[in-house]
């Protein structure tokens, strides 16, 4: 799997299994927790262009 240039996570020809989605999520989720504890919200628009994309690519 490989970033494609839209931030989404895109087979790359690697063989990589589905694991990096399943990574990817964990990761996603625990960003927003963080963003949610700090009073500045720092990771908010970086997580609503993620959402965003998801949806477009469906």
């Amino acid at each position: 799997m490989a970033v494609g240039s839209r931030g989404a996570l895109e087979p790359d020809g690697t063989g990589c299994t589905s694991n990096g989605y399943s990574f990817k999520g964990a990761c996603v989720r625990v960003l927003g927790i963080l963003s949610k504890e700090l009073a500045d919200r720092p990771y908010s628009a970086h997580l609503d262009r993620r959402t965003a994309t998801l949806y477009e690519n469906q």
